[in-house]
């Protein structure tokens, strides 16, 4: 799941990923801007989750593609 906001604009190129995935623009519903702040106690978006669990940004969802990672993430394995 991938939440963001209409203006949002990445300071970093997100990693290419295959298949598809859920997206929310949380401008749309403001409850659920406040709902993320509270559980992940950060104000930015992009907020990605994979599998459920915070992965943070497009910098931390490259660095976790750099590092070799993603791909384990998303196959719902860890290294």
């Amino acid at each position: 799941m991938k939440y963001l906001a209409a203006d949002c604009q990445p300071t970093t190129e997100p990693p290419k990923i295959g298949g598809s995935f859920q997206e929310e623009n949380i401008e749309s519903d403001p409850a659920v801007y406040e709902q993320l702040k509270i559980q992940t106690g950060l104000k930015t978006v992009p907020l990605i989750f994979i599998n459920g669990s915070l992965i943070g940004g497009y910098s931390e969802l490259a660095a976790l593609d750099d590092r070799g990672e993603l791909d384990q993430l998303l196959k719902g394995t860890k290294t």
